[in-house]
């Protein structure tokens, strides 16, 4: 027994990040919560929930490409389980750490 670290599903599948549909997005302070669809990737149906930080309203609905990891020059500061779960905590998130 003890933690798992890395699925055993299969082979994850790093997401194309030009193919995606954005689900939900939701602007709390400085930050917007975003539930996207990555068509090529696999792993949890290829739902990603990621929070953004300093976006300009709207920008993220412009936007050609996203990329879910983590990065120096990334405005990406959190991702949460893409659950209803994950959703509640990623807003929960928000709410406590946002400034505005």
């Amino acid at each position: 027994m003890g933690l798992k670290y890395f699925s055993s599903d299969g082979p994850t599948v790093v997401p194309d990040i030009k193919k995606f549909t954005i689900l939900n997005v939701l602007d709390i302070g400085d930050f917007t919560i975003v539930r996207i669809h990555y068509s090529t990737c696999h792993n949890f149906g290829g739902i990603k929930i990621l929070v953004f930080e300093d976006l300009v309203e709207g920008e993220i609905s412009k936007v050609t490409e996203i990329d879910p990891h983590f990065y120096p020059e990334s405005k990406l500061v959190a991702r949460f389980l893409p659950t209803e779960d994950g959703w509640d905590m990623a807003v929960e998130f928000c709410a406590h750490y946002g400034r505005s």
